[in-house]
């Protein structure tokens, strides 16, 4: 496996569904083909960055208009990235608005 990357950004501004920002999210972070495209998939995808790509800093930006368009699925996203940065020694993450 490549040794992961220091950082990438993620715009999720575009996701007009939870389908749609699963299918970013999944194509983003490479994520395995047998992804489930749900929160618990997302979390178990995350939280081992040993068999991922997940960079050791990840900006996500477009939360302002992810809030106003799903905002549910936009606390979940939150939630699972702010919980895998308290699990993963090395791993940051920043939310900005576009």
């Amino acid at each position: 496996m490549a040794a992961r990357p220091n950082a990438m950004t993620i715009n999720v501004a575009h996701a007009s569904s939870t389908t749609s920002l699963h299918e970013l999210l999944a194509g983003a972070l490479d994520f395995p083909m047998y992804y489930g495209g749900n929160w618990d998939a997302f979390w178990e995808c995350i939280r081992y960055p040993e068999r991922n790509d997940l960079p050791k800093q990840l900006i996500v930006k477009g939360m302002n208009v992810l809030d106003r368009r799903l905002p549910r699925d936009a606390a979940k996203l939150r939630r699972c990235l702010e919980d895998a940065r308290l699990e993963i020694f090395d791993f940051q993450i920043e939310f900005i608005d576009v």
